[in-house]
């Protein structure tokens, strides 16, 4: 993980997060959950997710209960004995 975040945002913000998952042709789409981490790598909260729609994730990430730092949502993708994470890193600035 790096040390500092690519996106910096303001505590009233909206952040909207999008990301495509993919599965085999035919296949039931993965299992997929969401964490809030802190820059360390603690986990800090689970994040809801809504179904998928159309092989695509889209949620708002609530900026308004964190405080300025660097944090990580960590969203973890599971499909029989295969799986994979995407890491997101910003910072909250003011």
């Amino acid at each position: 993980m790096r040390a500092g975040a690519a996106r910096r945002f303001a505590r009233s913000d909206r952040v909207v997060v999008a990301l495509d998952c993919y599965a085999p042709p035919g296949a039931p789409a993965p299992d997929l959950d969401a964490r809030l981490l802190a820059r360390d790598g603690r986990e800090l909260a689970v994040l809801p997710l809504p179904a998928l729609e159309n092989g695509r994730l889209r949620f708002e990430l609530p900026l308004s209960s964190l405080g300025i730092g660097v944090y990580i949502v960590r969203v973890h993708a599971k499909q029989g004995d295969a799986s994979a994470d995407q890491l997101l890193a910003f910072a909250v600035v003011r």
